[in-house]
């Protein structure tokens, strides 16, 4: 806000309010965009004001990756930023953007994540290392597969592409009896190949017949990406003669 008082020099005098953004989409609610970009990004809040200095400064923790775009004021409340091709993505889980009336003083970071190209696969859900209790048949929880970027952000809808992924459990270790134990005895498969769509797959219906205690490894591979998922298989119940 300008303000028409002037010093005794005669140097105008100005104060600009400072905005206060709570939240940044892509609507109607995604706080990501690709890297590639092209996204209007609507930044919510309030005290924006409609001067032609209105910028937005996307970011992350890194401090080396600022990207400037003129915002569009549309209320008091909320503005669009147009974003530009970035040159990297958005670093770990620290992508931000900022907002400044005057170009030079901005308000504090909201959260907002810039997506880079396809790099990799990555297991979303389950965790590493998951336990299960040692039974007859112990079926796996279902294993949720996402191509990621070099930053290991997830793509989803980002990806268009479909991908073939494989699946395989090389190796199971068991601990008790202190060697290798044949995975081909014990994995029961109702598919060992998912295509992703929207840049995930999900794998289901994975049992293991009489495992012992050990510690076992999924693994996913899409061409040269491959990923592993670490299972272990603890003392259960008693198996049924």
């Amino acid at each position: 806000l300008l303000f028409g008082r002037t010093t005794r020099n005669l140097i105008l005098l100005q104060r600009s309010q400072t905005p206060q953004p709570d939240r940044a989409v892509v609507p109607p609610a995604d706080p990501f965009a690709s890297v590639l970009g092209g996204a209007r990004v609507t930044v919510t809040g309030f005290g924006f004001v409609p001067v032609p200095s209105l910028v937005c400064l996307f970011t992350d923790a890194l401090g080396d990756m600022n990207v400037r775009a003129l915002a569009v004021f549309e209320t008091t409340s909320r503005i669009v930023c147009p974003l530009p091709p970035a040159p990297r993505p958005s670093s770990g889980g620290t992508g931000a953007v900022k907002i400044s009336i005057d170009g030079y003083i901005f308000t504090v970071p909201v959260p907002f994540t810039i997506i880079g190209l396809p790099a990799g696969l990555t297991v979303f859900d389950p965790p590493q290392r998951t336990v299960y209790k040692s039974a007859d048949f112990v079926e796996m929880r279902p294993m949720d597969v996402h191509v990621v970027d070099n930053e290991t952000h997830s793509l989803l809808y980002l990806d268009s592409e479909e991908r073939g992924v494989s699946f395989d459990m090389p190796s199971f270790n068991a601990t008790q009896l202190g060697t290798e134990y044949p995975t081909s005895i014990m994995l029961s498969l109702v598919v060992t190949s998912n295509t992703t769509l929207q840049g995930s797959t999900v794998f289901r219906g994975v049992t293991l017949r009489r495992p012992p205690v050990g510690v076992g490894v999924f693994s996913f591979q899409y061409n040269a990406w491959r990923t592993e998922l670490l299972i272990e298989v603890v003392e259960g119940e008693p198996h049924q003669l």
